[in-house]
């Protein structure tokens, strides 16, 4: 099960001007993925366009995510950050919605406590 933060941006991303910005965010290309289309920082995986698009050039959106719930701070910080350069509008999962709004930091702790005790949507604790 992924964790994901599906990010649509106000232009067209060339691939050039993406590559420049992997390089100041410490995002590495994977050439081994199918696709050609995946970069990674540590486990949090940025996929340009959908899941089983043909990478285009220039591209509208891309999906930042994460495994298992894993680095979800990460996974909010790796879209924050996209979005802080390149704007544009977001869909998070459940469990990544209160990361990606502005204010007190949650944690993916609070998170997994709050899935555990009331599976009702999300309750910072």
């Amino acid at each position: 099960m992924s964790s994901a933060v599906y990010v649509t941006f106000e232009r067209k991303i060339s691939v050039s001007e993406w590559r420049e910005y992997c390089e100041e965010a410490g995002l590495t290309y994977s050439p081994r993925t199918v696709g050609g289309k995946t970069y990674y920082r540590g486990e949090v995986e940025v996929t340009l366009g959908g899941h089983g698009d043909a990478p285009d050039d220039p591209f509208e959106r891309l999906t930042v995510s994460s495994y298992f719930m894993r680095n979800l701070e990460e996974v909010a910080a790796t879209a924050r950050g996209i979005l802080t350069r390149f704007g544009g509008s977001y869909k998070a999962d459940s469990e990544l919605e209160g990361m990606m709004e502005e204010g007190p930091p949650v944690t993916s702790r609070q998170i997994a406590h709050n899935a555990v005790i009331g599976k009702q949507g999300f309750v910072a604790a």
